[in-house]
């Protein structure tokens, strides 16, 4: 494309944190986007962080990573005084929304001056947090991509994950609107999210669904961080902690595998659960007075994680909210194919019989039962790997990246002749 030729372009990717500190997905798919674009591309690239106080590794230099946070003292008293505030207001009921954006905003700040000191062309910024909102102090002649990951108004008046102020979401959203009046183009990771975004901000802006990008080349050059057996079955269970996740349905479900495998068809593997991410005492405690065999990973680096990802044969993920899965899209992209339930932008990335199967959703038996069959009969995981691949390789995702910034920069270059 023209654009590629011009090397002084400079792109600013924004990310509430990005790995190795955090496997979050929507800072996973960031430090993806991070990765692919410097190696892709002509563009000068950097990434901005703005909830990692005091955090800082040894290829931020060469990736040109430049992180910041709110000290985490005051982060904990914002996040304490807009608890309380709600918790006498709202009846008492739980909110985060507002919370995240307001006890990160010197640490959006700093990032937003840091950006100052880039000058760049176009900044990619994600909705969770609403940096944006701080950052557009600092940088008007930007030309923004909003990434819509989040919005909070997906978890109201939603029984499964518990009871949320509403008064918390409105005031996240109605911030963010505030910062969509100045979004040049809104990127929708999944048709589900647009379908969303569309409902919840009712403005007349340009919505282009991309899928969150994986990048390849990373996941084959992490190395298995098992060991291979042929006499054990590896299961592997992202965010086991996260109610969002299903976590009060994952006890269940490693209950009835098992039954299954052992009562029923008397299988003669050794089965192994790796829960990641850190899980509540509740489920420690009903996996540590059972049977069942479980490494409880709690909470590792990304390429840690990855690592033990690679290593398994199957994910099973009960999430009862999901925009977009990046732990989902990360496993297919390794070849471990998926059971998850028919929710959100879940039936998006997993197609069944292909890379794994969706379950109608809530439905943990059939959940229970469609996992033993491919624990039987595995799909092979190079059939996921090339499918999932062939489906959403990174070249020709990142390729509607750059149709992107290509049309901003030229819009911009109109604007000023």
């Amino acid at each position: 494309m023209e654009i590629q030729k011009n090397k002084n372009i400079k792109i600013a990717i924004v990310s509430s944190s990005f790995p190795p500190f955090s496997h979050g997905g929507v800072s996973s798919s960031h430090y993806n986007l991070l990765l692919y674009m410097k190696k892709k591309s002509n563009f000068i690239v950097s990434g901005f962080s703005f909830y990692d106080f005091n955090n800082y590794h040894e290829n931020d230099k060469i990736l040109n990573i430049k992180r910041s946070g709110t000290p985490l003292l005051f982060n904990k008293i914002f996040r304490m005084i807009i608890y309380l505030y709600y918790k006498i207001f709202d009846n008492g009921k739980a909110s985060y929304q507002t919370a995240d954006i307001l006890s990160n905003f010197i640490g959006s700040i700093i990032t937003g001056f840091k950006i100052l000191r880039f000058k760049p062309d176009v900044i990619i910024v994600p909705d969770h947090g609403a940096p944006m909102f701080f950052i557009k102090i600092f940088n008007r002649n930007a030309k923004y991509i909003w990434v819509s990951h989040h919005n909070p108004m997906r978890f109201i008046k939603n029984p499964l994950i518990g009871s949320f102020s509403e008064k918390d979401a409105i005031f996240a959203t109605n911030i963010e609107k505030i910062c969509i009046k100045d979004v040049h183009i809104v990127v929708c990771p999944s048709e589900y999210m647009k379908e969303i975004f569309k409902d919840t901000y009712k403005v007349n802006k340009e919505i282009r669904i991309i899928p969150n990008l994986v990048d390849i080349e990373l996941l084959d050059e992490i190395k298995p961080g098992l060991n291979k057996d042929v006499n054990i079955f590896r299961i592997f269970i992202p965010s086991g902690g996260s109610i969002i996740k299903g976590e009060r349905y994952i006890f269940p479900i490693m209950q009835l595998i098992n039954f299954m495998l052992y009562k029923e068809y008397n299988f003669d593997k050794k089965i192994e659960f790796f829960i990641s991410g850190i899980i509540s005492e509740k489920l420690e405690y009903e996996i540590k007075n059972s049977n069942i065999s479980c490494t409880m990973l709690g909470k590792r680096e990304y390429k840690e994680n990855l690592s033990i990802l690679k290593s398994c044969d199957l994910t099973i993920s009960p999430t009862v909210l999901e925009s977009f899965g990046m732990a989902l899209l990360e496993s297919v992209m390794l070849g471990v194919p998926v059971v998850t339930f028919d929710v959100g932008g879940n039936r998006e990335i997993i197609k069944n019989g292909e890379n794994g199967y969706l379950v109608k959703f809530l439905d943990i038996i059939q959940f229970s039962i469609q996992a033993s069959k491919l624990i039987l009969n595995p799909l092979e995981k190079e059939k996921v790997r090339n499918f999932s691949r062939s489906y959403f390789h990174p070249d020709k995702i990142y390729k509607e990246w750059e149709a992107i910034i290509d049309e901003l920069i030229k819009y911009s270059r109109k604007s000023n002749e």
